[in-house]
């Protein structure tokens, strides 16, 4: 009978850890479920003719830009004009007192008037002496000495004529007159100012701004490449044929490049100290929103080339350098390192780095991690602005920092 109780115990026992066990099997919460791959939007790079763009620092000057001097010395008695205001070529700016400078044409006049008495007086003596030499009343010698004062006294004449047409000038001077029309600066020389002439006293200065030049400086690998690519744009004119660069200029707080011009001039030699060398161009100044020694920003038209695009968004950066996120065929991330160009409208150029048939990751960049599987959605690109080629950024750099 112990026996039987025993047993009966132990199979109680054993009935109750059973339905213990199964009890807790129930309560067990379910295995959590894995998440879907996150769903991106890919596109295909696209392959397009743009245009190769350089680009430079550069400062302005005017067409034509001078400093008004005085050209002869004298007490400063008259301004003729208000500052920063357009004159006419030829319009007095300046009148330095002429008492002194008429005196002097006084002096000459006389002066002349006296030599051609000396001239009709030396006339009528070897007129004279000639006839007398023709009825062998006076000797050749005589003859050749009244010649002599007859030259001499013309000479004398064209002398004081000379002297005249100086007094004459230098009273023009007085009048000291715009040398072409443009903007005038403020008068640097006040009434009653002792001038000279030809010296560093600058009285104003006049600028041309109707048309712009524009100094930029190439880098000499520049230079050569450019030279390489137009092998005829430094022969003689009539070898030349080569279309002239186009630039495009924007000021400080202008967007882009808004205001386009064209080169016009390359310096003949490059400079040792900095290896670069000057080049100039130019562009007209409708809007007169221009003026000389502005510090603007140049794009150079280099040529064009057949370039690989893909959104500027697709871009990313960090301290590795630039890349992008694609997609393989077997629709996991990879890491893929580029060399980016510019920007044109909504793409970049890539230089190096990816191919036509890449998938790369346009959207949805925050949800991806490299090795892991996406979800793709090939999508077409954004369109081409209207103006490709074109560009609009000077920098290579893409502002995007790495998810």
């Amino acid at each position: 009978m112990s026996f039987i109780r025993r047993a009966a115990r132990s199979g109680r026992y054993a009935l109750a850890v059973a339905l213990i066990l199964t009890a807790s099997a129930c309560n067990k919460p379910p295995a959590a479920q894995q998440m879907p791959p996150p769903a991106v939007q890919v596109v295909h790079p696209i392959e397009r003719e743009v245009t190769e763009y350089l680009f430079y620092n550069g400062t302005t000057r005017g067409q034509k830009q001078t400093q008004v001097r005085a050209r002869v010395p004298g007490y400063l008695e008259k301004v003729h004009f208000l500052p920063d205001r357009y004159v006419k070529e030829g319009e007095v700016l300046f009148t330095i007192d002429q008492r002194q400078y008429r005196v002097a044409v006084e002096r000459a006049e006389a002066d002349v008037a006296g030599k051609k008495a000396e001239v009709t007086r030396a006339k009528s003596e070897f007129d004279r002496l000639q006839t007398l030499v023709t009825q062998n009343a006076a000797s050749e010698q005589e003859l050749i000495n009244r010649r002599a004062d007859y030259d001499s006294a013309v000479a004398a004449l064209q002398s004081a004529d000379a002297a005249l047409s100086t007094a004459k000038l230098n009273i023009e001077f007085t009048e000291v007159k715009a040398p072409f029309g443009g903007r005038v600066s403020r008068n640097l020389v006040d009434k009653g100012t002792l001038v000279k002439a030809d010296d560093d006293t600058v009285l104003c200065t006049i600028v041309d701004d109707d048309v712009i030049y524009v100094y930029f400086n190439p880098s000499e690998r520049e230079f050569l490449d450019y030279l390489k690519a137009h092998p005829n744009s430094r022969k003689t004119k009539e070898n030349q044929d080569v279309e002239p660069t186009l630039i495009d200029v924007g000021t400080q707080n202008d967007v882009g490049f808004p205001r386009p011009g064209v080169v016009t001039a390359v310096n003949n030699t490059v400079d040792v100290g900095t290896a670069t060398i000057e080049v100039r161009g130019e562009l007209q100044n409708t809007d007169k929103q221009l003026a000389p020694g502005l510090t603007v920003r140049v794009r150079a038209t280099m040529g064009y080339a057949k370039s690989i695009l893909i959104p500027d968004v697709a871009v990313q950066a960090d301290p590795r350098g630039q890349f992008v996120y694609v997609v393989n065929d077997k629709n996991i991330v990879e890491r893929r390192s580029v060399q980016a160009g510019q920007q044109v409208g909504p793409f970049r150029r890539i230089l190096d780095g990816v191919k036509v048939e890449d998938r790369v990751i346009s959207n949805g960049l925050m949800m991806v991690r490299i090795d892991a599987p996406v979800n793709p959605t090939l999508v077409e690109p954004p369109p081409l602005p209207t103006t490709v080629p074109s560009s609009t950024q000077p920098t290579t750099q893409p502002s995007h920092s790495a998810s």
